[in-house]
């Protein structure tokens, strides 16, 4: 789920900035929205994973301070996907998924 909500994350932040500059409000909004909710789940799910997963985890969850500040600096969507790119594959090591 977290990573999913990043993919969407990826969509909406595409839709709603461009050279830097906002030019889709609500797509904005929603991508800073799915990132929260991302970044939520993995911190609430955390707990429940045993001591390896969770220093992946814990790997994952150090990243998005970075996209969060990428985010709002407004930089190109690729370098918010290189962030979210890195961020998935860490939860993907540690769910198998």
């Amino acid at each position: 789920m977290a990573s999913w909500l990043l993919d969407s994350a990826n969509t909406e932040y595409d839709s709603g900035v461009r050279n830097g500059k906002i030019i889709q409000i609500v797509e904005y909004q929603d991508a800073i929205g799915f990132i929260s909710r991302s970044e939520s789940l993995l911190n609430d799910t955390l707990p429940m994973f045993n001591e390896s997963m969770k220093v992946t985890g814990d790997e994952a969850y150090k990243f998005y301070p970075e996209l969060n500040s990428k985010v709002l600096n407004m930089v190109d969507i690729n370098h918010i996907y290189i962030t979210t790119r890195q961020i998935k594959q860490k939860i993907a090591n540690m769910t198998g998924f």
